[in-house]
């Protein structure tokens, strides 16, 4: 079942037909908030939040007119840019000077968000095989398996602040690599080295 025949589904009363457009779009949509949060920790409450708002607006999914996925992961964008600007201002009351810079980056973070949507969709598999076998093997355990750092620090025998920084260089990459006009192959400094090691 595609997104669009899942959407179309759920408008049709089989609501449990969700589920499938959730696990089409849950990959893109937790890279895409990954992307765009500060704080890595809200990545899990707004994939949730995400799913649940377009489920609600599913009335304003234009069938025939727009692509289903692209329509989720835009809800995910519009959830994600709300819960960016919500951290900025609790930081703004921390930290005043550093919270002001955040925020005046937001208008390129979203530019380069809003670029980055489409070829998000065609372009992951492709950055993701350009990441170093010990970053993808995280981030396809992270991000598409849920397990939780601690668990992958486990069961790789790795410590907790070497799977933090192997997922921060692998975000960094990928959004390098979903940038318009990046070259494709190539080490950009925001790879994990080689064996994946960042310390242990």
């Amino acid at each position: 079942m595609t997104v669009d025949e899942a959407l179309a589904a759920v408008r049709a009363g089989d609501h449990a037909a969700f589920r499938h457009a959730i696990g089409a779009c849950e990959a893109e949509v937790r890279v895409l908030l990954a992307a765009m949060l500060p704080d890595r920790t809200r990545v899990d409450a707004c994939v949730h939040e995400a799913f649940v708002t377009a489920y609600h607006r599913l009335d304003g999914f234009r069938a025939g007119r727009e692509d289903g996925k692209a329509w989720i992961v835009s809800v995910a964008r519009a959830v994600g840019m709300a819960a960016r600007r919500a951290a900025i201002r609790v930081e703004q009351a921390k930290r005043p000077h550093r919270a002001e810079i955040e925020a005046s980056l937001d208008d390129e973070l979203m530019a380069r968000v809003d670029r980055g949507l489409g070829k998000t969709m065609a372009g992951l598999p492709t950055c993701l095989a350009q990441l170093h076998e010990a970053a993808r093997e995280v981030v396809v355990e992270h991000y598409w398996r849920g397990t939780v750092p601690a668990d992958i620090a486990q069961l790789r025998e790795r410590s907790n602040a070497w799977v933090r920084v192997t997922l921060f260089r692998a975000r960094e990459a990928l959004a390098a690599c979903l940038e318009p006009g990046a070259g494709s192959g190539g080490d950009r400094g925001s790879h994990p080295r080689k064996d994946g090691a960042h310390g242990a």
